[in-house]
């Protein structure tokens, strides 16, 4: 049994309701409103959890997908992630909707890290992670603050 990462995931920039359409069509299937393998399909027949964890930064498809959020310029998606954040996919997305920034927050309080990432253009432009040993006041603000609302 995985620890379960809890991510927040900001799509910022669309320009119309038509824009946030196609985008949603493109990154979610029937079961899902976010699949993985619709942004980033495994390059094998089948499922291998190595193979996910490479391509994807996390073993599974995420889990408990809520779109909590739309705005005229925005959506915002929650997710659990099998031991870490997906982050691959995250600059993936960047690259196919080069002109969209996207806002990556995650947690996972077993072995207690925390972080946020920011994409647009397929770079990653800031990524910031905290972990107890670090910084616990640093860990612990940024957890209540974005996922204890």
């Amino acid at each position: 049994m995985p620890n379960w990462c809890n991510n927040t995931l900001h799509v910022m920039g669309f320009e119309d309701e038509g824009e946030i359409e196609t985008f949603l069509e493109e990154v979610g299937d029937e079961r899902s409103p976010f699949s993985f393998a619709r942004i980033v399909p495994l390059p094998c027949d089948g499922h291998d959890n190595f193979v996910a964890y490479e391509t994807w930064g996390t073993k599974w498809e995420p889990t408990d997908v809520d779109f909590t959020d739309r705005y005229a310029d925005r959506v915002v998606f929650d997710f659990l992630t099998a031991w870490s954040p997906p982050l691959p996919v995250i600059g993936a997305l960047s690259v196919r909707f080069p002109r969209l920034r996207f806002v990556l927050r995650y947690a996972e309080y077993g072995i207690q890290f925390a972080g946020e990432a920011h994409y647009t253009e397929g770079k990653e432009l800031y990524h910031n992670e905290y972990t107890p040993e670090q910084d616990i006041f640093g860990y612990r603000g940024f957890v209540r603050a974005h996922f204890f609302r």
